[in-house]
């Protein structure tokens, strides 16, 4: 089985995930919200300590709080970066985002565009598994899931949370995608599956039926 390490980062308390093989020492991770020096610094021990090789890292879509990270990835590991392409027209935009929120946005903060953008859904191997991005728009025209059936594992971003879903208000926002989106997940993903959200505590797709009233 996967190990999966959560790293809490930046003034959204986003959550970052090195996701490894413990076998094969590879690792890949979902997000890079790294904003202060020390969590970028933390990402990397973790790497160094473990012994692991980052292999990618996958965007779960491109708000300013889940890409804070992408520069120093890209640049101190030299891996592929996957994202959907239909969230790219908010990179220009990361300044004036950061200044909605208060957040001043350096240099190191700018996330650069990838060459391993895609379109449609995509599927990524890694150490003998696959893995599955499925476009669920709704919270950003470019969000996707990011699901490994074999480890019964779902990264949601920012979709479906512990008893609540994204929200719609920002830019590429759509509530009726969203919905389509949720909708889509309940279908396709089974109950047993953990989901671990970009914001929160980690739940199962079982438990959110239950008890999310967004998700009934």
């Amino acid at each position: 089985m996967l190990q999966v390490e959560p790293l809490i980062c930046n003034p959204f308390a986003q959550n970052t995930f090195i996701v490894f093989d413990g076998e094969s020492r590879s690792a890949f991770a979902v997000d890079a919200g790294m904003y202060e020096e020390s969590e970028r610094l933390a990402f990397d021990r973790f790497l160094r300590q473990r012994e692991l090789k980052l292999q990618f890292l996958i965007n779960t879509h491109l708000h300013l709080d889940h890409v804070f990270g992408n520069r120093f990835v890209s640049e101190t590991y030299g891996v592929p970066v996957y994202y959907h392409q239909a969230d790219e027209f908010l990179l220009p935009q990361m300044k004036e985002q950061g200044e909605l929120f208060g957040i001043p946005i350096g240099d190191i903060h700018r996330c650069p565009q990838s060459d391993a953008a895609f379109t449609g859904e995509k599927t990524v191997g890694f150490a003998g598994r696959e893995i599955r991005l499925i476009p669920v728009p709704g919270h950003s025209p470019g969000s996707v899931l990011v699901w490994l059936p074999e480890e019964t594992l779902c990264f949601s971003g920012d979709l479906l949370f512990r008893g609540g879903v994204g929200r719609t208000d920002l830019p590429g926002g759509n509530t009726a995608q969203l919905k389509e989106s949720l909708r889509k997940l309940k279908e396709t993903v089974p109950s047993e599956t953990r989901i671990l959200p970009g914001h929160g505590l980690n739940t199962t797709i079982g438990n959110e039926k239950k008890y999310n009233p967004f998700f009934i």
